[in-house]
């Protein structure tokens, strides 16, 4: 029982200078990290646009209203690309309700000087 009591001191006591981590390297590491982890959560977050007016181009089966209606709560917003993509599908939905029971065959945008265009082929 000694000799393992001997050993283990040995063990604590002797243990090499240059393992022991002082505190500003310890600091530093944790800088280091939260500057990571930071980075990390900005690029995996959703980009996001600001859109101060949206256009509809080449639209003649829906009204000045409906479009209004559909496109006027997004406007002077910051917006994801999950954002347009459900006023895209929001739009298809008011030609289905509204006027045409076929949507749009193709409805593309473009983002340009914050002004979000929606070009819609009927």
């Amino acid at each position: 029982m000694v000799a393992f009591c001997s050993i283990i001191c040995l063990f604590v006591f002797l243990t090499p200078s240059f393992a022991q981590t002082s505190a500003s390297e310890v600091q530093g590491t944790e800088q280091a990290l939260e500057k990571e982890l930071d980075l990390r959560q900005r690029l995996e977050a959703p980009q996001k646009f600001y859109v101060k007016e949206i256009t509809l181009e080449g639209v003649s089966l829906l009204t000045k209203e409906d479009i209004t209606q559909i496109t006027s709560p997004l406007e002077k917003h910051w917006l994801t690309i999950e954002d347009i993509r459900r006023l895209i599908e929001s739009i298809k939905q008011a030609y289905i309700h509204k006027t045409h029971p076929l949507q749009p065959e193709q409805l593309s945008y473009e983002l340009e000087a914050e002004v979000l265009t929606i070009r819609v082929n009927e």
